[in-house]
């Protein structure tokens, strides 16, 4: 990440394999500049993001001879406050681009089965439990959609999906307690 060419650098395990695509979500603030990949916290640094009269661009710089992503980016995404690793979560999980979520109640719906993760298992077996393994119980759990073939239950069988169990896996896979509300603005 840079600002006029001058760069801030996060060291992270995280890489990118051709041909996938990836969630990418930089927080700044006063203080740190936060890296999320696909949910996850993937590296951060404790300096701030500087500022510049450049032009602002994603994907390229204008020294060192003008290099450019050689992939694809869409679907950018700015906002004028950090977002909350819940608020990035809701960001991955909506489809329709809406970076506001709709606000939910709590009612649990222990009724609901779909296939699952166990337990919020490691579907992708990177290691790593990511918030995106977590929100198909979440939307499971307040009825917004069946689960995807893509979750699959470890090691068979399906599980009841709750806001509980949701709740539960998202605390975990971002460290802090959630709700499943999210004010916007």
């Amino acid at each position: 990440m840079g600002v006029n060419g001058w760069a801030t650098n996060i060291i992270t395990s995280a890489f990118a394999t051709a041909g996938l695509w990836y969630h990418v979500a930089l927080v700044g603030s006063a203080t740190t500049v936060q890296l999320y990949v696909d949910g996850a916290l993937a590296g951060s640094t404790g300096r701030a993001v500087g500022t510049s009269s450049a032009p602002f661009r994603i994907g390229m710089t204008t020294n060192y001879g003008g290099t450019a992503f050689p992939g694809l980016i869409d679907d950018v995404m700015m906002f004028d406050r950090a977002l909350s690793p819940f608020e990035i979560a809701s960001v991955i999980a909506e489809a329709t681009g809406s970076a506001c979520p709709v606000t939910t109640t709590t009612t649990t719906t222990s009724s609901t089965t779909a296939t699952l993760p166990a337990l919020c298992a490691d579907p992708t077996g990177d290691g790593v439990i990511k918030v995106t393994d977590c929100l198909h119980i979440l939307k499971a759990a307040v009825g917004l959609l069946t689960c995807q073939p893509q979750c699959v239950c470890a090691p068979a069988g399906s599980l009841p999906a709750t806001t509980t169990d949701a709740l539960a896996c998202l605390k975990k896979a971002v460290g802090q307690p959630v709700t499943l509300s999210c004010p916007c603005g």
